[in-house]
């Protein structure tokens, strides 16, 4: 067991379900190595910090927020910008590429946040 930020403890050696830590800073929410601090907007791939534009930070929060669960593009276009989609599966794609890039060992075979055929993204 290490401190992190926020001395919150981080338990690194688990994997498998979303845990979430709570700590006196805010809360954390782990999946296997990924790590998202809500309060200082950070995120953490196996102990090494990740810089994440805004937008990135936004969607990957959703989909870690709401684990398991699919997302269209036009779900987390209207969750992330809270505007009315309109053609947006590019914009989306994108956007989850460079988050892929920044976060997975191999973006080619994602670990985290992964594309549902047909239905959209999921971290899972």
């Amino acid at each position: 067991m290490e401190k992190g930020r926020g001395d919150f403890p981080l338990d690194w050696e688990r994997t498998g379900k979303k845990e979430e830590v709570s700590g006196s800073s805010g809360k954390v929410f782990k999946v296997e190595g990924l790590l998202l601090d809500d309060l200082h907007r950070m995120v953490m791939v196996n102990q090494g910090e990740v810089r994440l534009t805004p937008i990135e930070y936004e969607i990957l929060r959703l989909l870690i927020m709401e684990r398991g669960k699919v997302f269209s593009s036009d779900e987390i276009y209207r969750k992330v910008w809270n505007l009315r989609p309109v053609r947006v599966d590019n914009t989306i794609a994108v956007h989850v590429r460079h988050i892929r890039e920044k976060i997975e060992a191999d973006p080619a075979r994602p670990q985290y946040l992964k594309a549902v055929w047909g239905r959209g993204y999921m971290v899972g």
